[in-house]
């Protein structure tokens, strides 16, 4: 490997002479946006590898302090001395851009992923600027005080960050390179040098002690404030060198060139997705999966490197899936022209559950930050550390994120275009989802998808992929996409392309990709669907409601009437799907679950006074048991309530195949069972809590529920939703008063749902455990009304008139049965049988049914048909 390049002149590393010094390895011959996994860039887009140097691509005044977070080492308070070469420095004379350090943002008590956060605003736990100013200042800037607003403004100017020091001046006019020189020498006290980079020949030296003794604990990052060659672009920066007791090697925190991986497998077929930094045109384009096989690594697969989402997917085929088996994604990092060296991103695939339960763990609706914007864990609830070790504890056999897994204005503001620098602003965003859940989705199944943040949308009515272009504002009431395709696609095979094939993988408009599917694991059969992607857009089909952003801007509006006839919600092609998934039990399949971003319900009240839900972040949340009065049912839209045959087709498909519905979206958790006919009908469906949430949504609607259990809450029993539909509320995770700091986080009762499957019993346990939960607490309580356990069947209740003779299939110990009306030419249902016999039950004692009996897995199939009430039900 080549020698990296870097200056150093005698004295340079003062005070710190205990250590050897560290240089950080800076890539040369290669251009490309991602810094290398020894760096943590802020925005992602705002930086740049070029001409073996760091550039901040971004100086304009709207993107102040870009910074670039080293990962490789952190300060601790002890001395330590950090240099850097800077391009740009004493070169505008202006004292109103600066380049060099920031020190010590965090602290040991701050997650530093939090830290490595820094930049944009000042705020504490920002730490301070260290560094040269264009008018040659050697100056130190306060980065830890709050600006009068914080959060991405535009408006920030110098004074936001206060002088607290200028150590000292340039002497004479700058050379071409500078090279900036900091040590600490004792707490409190930090000794800055300025070299000319060719000749070693001090241009500028001196001491500040105005600082606080724990100033220098925390992150290092290169800084560019401003431009100072008046272009718009920032400062440059090279060979980064490191040293000193203070300067402590964290080598468990680089990332990259692989930052993630999400996999799934399925009837023998493993897809395994890795993310990938955004790598150079010089790069290599293609990794490896390899599987660990009798003590060697082995190759498995091989696969391109996606050049817009950044992603490689690997497909096996013949996967044993009996087997626990290590795997790891291999990459020949470039370090040089004609040098590389082989990185290795690791993660664990278990062996498949064989007739035993099946867990699920549910998260949804990752918001990062709320209060009072501040570097610290008052404002950032990222990384989640302790959903995250929740959830470990727990330990499912799959997870599911229903979507909302980045929120598109989340701390730096939303960019829409050009396409390529929007594509890179949402991966900026999807790498922390990445970065907060990468240790779980490493080590087991996990399916994920999109919703409308996502996309970059509030509210999406996807209309079967049209543009969002129309007369209407916002954008999304048109129906449509706002964002390319190009930008859709890209999010889709970060988040879906892991998942088994599309059943029908045929583009919908604009060439925008599906990936509804279907998976069995662990003998449970998945619908995976996107319940946004053709629902139509309510503005133009309903006229005089006067819908704006899925809400009538009449008070009087009664949603009951929006029953629109040819109103989409799945499509038509994901309804024939979902009824031919409710028939399909093979591949062992013992349980259907549907996995959607929304439930098909509108559980969900605002003020009375309120025209929609704009209101709901500021309202008061009751103190716990407290109901909150004057509150009516909403009529949303964006809801899975609408549009409601469509809803009804759905859920009767469902129904046949006695399915669970798992949804995330409304930051609401809650149960409700589904009604079609009549109350509790139809199948359950388990809304899960937020990850996070800043639009705490409630359920408070002024009648009692109907047939609650007793001594229940109001808001429990049968109920119409806002649209007229059925549904019987179970449980309800209402925003409360919880004491517990942050109450920006925990009064929105957020948190994490697990689902548990018994192959035994036939039922399904739904549990909502609130974030706070101490996973190590065997008495921790969950959210009032968890958990519910209910049998597989009770998702099809309707009233049995009578059962028809018992039917088995000889060489099956678990055959599957169809029933189909032959009077009426129904299909009632079809499920797998818990033993070698099965006695269907049937809704009308007078018809006439065919009962198919068969074994998918095993070819076998027997037909029967005319078959009649053998023994009558009484009702009770």
């Amino acid at each position: 490997m080549r020698a990296l390049l870097f200056i150093f002149t005698a004295g340079i590393l003062a005070g710190c002479s205990e250590s050897q010094p560290t240089v950080v390895p800076i890539a040369r011959d290669t251009d490309r946006i991602w810094l290398g996994p020894e760096f943590y860039a802020n925005r992602l887009q705002d930086w740049a590898l070029e001409d073996g140097m760091i550039r901040a691509t971004e100086g304009s005044a709207a993107k102040p302090m870009r910074t670039a977070h080293l990962l490789s080492h952190a300060l601790d308070g002890a001395p330590f001395t950090v240099s850097v070469h800077l391009d740009g420095a004493a070169r505008s004379g202006s004292r109103e851009d600066w380049g060099g350090l920031l020190l010590g943002a965090g602290s040991a008590e701050i997650d530093h992923r939090i830290s490595v956060l820094t930049h944009h605003w000042p705020a504490p736990g920002g730490g301070v600027f260290a560094g040269i100013d264009g008018a040659g200042r050697l100056v130190v800037r306060d980065n830890g005080r709050f600006a009068d607003n914080t959060g991405p403004r535009r408006d920030y100017v110098s004074s936001d960050w206060p002088v607290i020091a200028v150590a000292d001046s340039l002497r004479g006019p700058a050379p071409e390179q500078i090279r900036l020189e900091v040590s600490a020498t004792q707490a409190g006290s930090l000794l800055m040098r300025a070299l000319d980079a060719a000749s070693g020949a001090l241009l500028a030296a001196g001491t500040v002690s105005e600082l606080a003794a724990d100033a220098f604990e925390g992150t290092v990052a290169l800084a560019s404030h401003g431009t100072p060659f008046g272009d718009g672009r920032g400062y440059g920066f090279a060979d980064l060198v490191v040293s000193g007791k203070g300067a402590t090697a964290s080598p468990d925190r680089l990332r990259g060139p692989v930052l993630g991986i999400l996999y799934t497998q399925s009837r023998g077929t493993l897809k395994l997705t890795a993310q990938f930094g955004p790598i150079g045109p010089q790069d290599t384009k293609r990794a490896r999966l390899e599987a660990r096989r009798a003590g060697a690594w082995v190759e498995a697969s091989e696969a391109s490197i996606d050049p817009v989402s950044r992603t490689a997917t690997f497909r096996v085929e013949d996967w044993n899936a009996a087997e626990p088996t290590e795997v790891r994604v291999a990459y020949a990092l470039r370090i040089s022209e004609g040098e590389s060296s082989d990185r290795y991103y690791e993660g664990f695939v278990p062996a498949e559950p064989r007739n035993q339960d099946v867990t699920i763990g549910g998260l949804n609706c990752h918001h990062i930050s709320g209060g009072d914007g501040s570097w610290t864990h008052e404002h950032f609830w990222y990384p989640h550390a302790e959903l995250v070790e929740l959830t470990r504890q727990k330990d499912p056999d799959l997870l599911y994120f229903a979507g909302d897994q980045i929120y598109e204005g989340g701390l730096e503001g939303i960019v829409r275009s050009p396409t390529d620098t929007a594509v890179l602003d949402y991966l900026n965003h999807w790498y922390r989802f990445v970065y907060a859940f990468g240790d779980l989705t490493r080590n087991r199944p996990t399916v994920v998808i999109p919703d409308d943040h996502d996309v970059y949308h509030g509210n999406i009515w996807g209309s079967g992929g049209k543009a969002a272009t129309g007369p209407f504002r916002p954008a999304s009431d048109n129906g449509g996409y706002i964002m390319p395709p190009e930008f859709v696609n890209a999010v889709h095979a970060t988040q879906t392309a892991h998942l088994p094939d599309p059943v029908d993988p045929t583009p919908i408009e604009q060439g925008i990709s599906v990936y509804y599917t279907d998976m069995v694991y662990g003998g449970v059969s998945f619908a995976i669907l996107a319940d946004r992607m053709w629902k139509s857009a309510p503005r133009s089909l309903l006229p005089s409601a006067e819908i704006r952003n899925g809400w009538s801007i009449h008070a009087d509006y009664d949603g009951r009437n929006s029953n629109v006839a040819g109103a989409e919600l799945l499509g038509s092609r994901q309804e024939q799907f979902l009824e031919n998934w409710a028939d399909d039990w093979s591949g062992g399949a013992w349980m259907k679950v549907v996995l959607s971003q929304t439930p098909f319900a509108n559980v969900a009240t605002i003020p009375e006074e309120a025209t929609n839900g704009s209101v709901i972040p500021g309202l008061p949340n009751p103190a716990p048991g407290e109901y909150l009065e004057g509150y009516k049912k909403a009529v949303d839209h964006d809801s899975g309530g609408w549009p409601q045959q469509a809803r009804d087709r759905a859920i009767g498909s469902m129904r046949r195949g006695f399915a669970v519905h798992l949804a995330g979206d409304q930051h609401l958790g809650f149960v409700v069972q589904y009604g079609l006919d009549d109350y509790r009908d139809a199948g359950y469906a388990f809304a899960i809590p937020s990850i996070a949430n800043i639009w705490p949504r409630r359920w408070f609607p002024p009648d009692a529920g109907l047939n609650r259990a007793q001594d229940a809450p109001r808001y429990t029993g049968d109920h119409l939703d806002g649209f007229g539909n059925r549904m019987t509320v179970w449980a309800v995770a209402n925003p409360v008063d919880a004491g517990v700091e942050p109450k920006a986080l925990y009064d929105r009762t957020p948190g994490l749902g697990i689902i548990t499957l018994s192959a035994a019993e036939r039922t399904a346990t739904f549990e909502a455990w609130p974030r706070w939960t101490d996973p190590n607490n065997p008495d921790a309580p969950q959210y009032e009304g968890w958990p519910i356990t209910f049998h597989q069947e009770d998702g099809y209740a309707r009233p049995r008139a009578g059962l028809l003779s018992a039917v088995s299939l000889e060489g099956s110990e678990h055959p599957v049965v169809r029933v189909d009306d032959e009077t009426t030419g129904e299909w009632l249902y079809t499920i797998r049988a818990t033993g070698p016999s099965f006695s269907p039950w049937v809704f009308d004692s007078t018809h006439a049914y065919s009962v198919r009996v068969s074994d998918p897995d095993l070819g076998l199939e027997l037909r029967l048909t005319d078959q009649r009430v053998a023994e009558a039900i009484r009702p009770e």
